[in-house]
């Protein structure tokens, strides 16, 4: 987070994320100005699958990729993808990536889980993922063998 400039009289003026490690003394006044404050994300670990939202060959050539599913009922597909990954992982959701800066302004309040936040030089992918959150904590890759996906699905390329 970066801070352009701010002046801080009383405790209540510290931003909410350093205000653990900031403490002002009576009487006194502190003033920052570019300053930027890197904190640590933490979250757990999540499984996630990731589509993009529209088809794109550039995109699909950089990956090294020469195949393009098209999902055509994502309701159905995400429903049977969760049935068949209901083993490894409790409910999730779907969410679009938001693209944007992980460097923020301290008076941003953006509330986007880390799993989400993509660089904007990303964009053009229109990535959204489905996330799952896992049922114990050996978290691995899976390879899910999932037939009924199939029904939802067709090739493209």
């Amino acid at each position: 987070m970066f801070v352009p400039d701010l002046t801080m009289a009383q405790q209540e003026h510290i931003p909410e994320f350093v205000r653990d490690r900031i403490s002002l003394l009576e009487n006194t006044t502190i003033r920052m100005v570019n300053s930027k404050f890197v904190i640590a994300e933490q979250s757990p670990n999540y499984y996630v699958y990731s589509v993009a939202e529209e088809y794109d060959p550039e995109q699909m050539s950089a990956f090294g990729y020469n195949t393009c599913v098209k999902i055509g009922d994502p309701a159905g597909f995400f429903a049977s993808l969760c049935r068949c990954f209901r083993h490894h992982a409790r409910s999730g959701a779907l969410h679009r990536c938001v693209y944007m800066p992980r460097d923020v302004p301290h008076t941003a309040q953006h509330g986007i889980h880390p799993a989400l936040i993509k660089d904007p030089s990303y964009a053009r992918q229109k990535e959204w993922r489905f996330v799952w959150e896992p049922t114990g904590t050996n978290i691995r890759p899976v390879v899910l063998r999932c037939r009924k996906l199939s029904r939802h699905c067709s090739l493209v390329v």
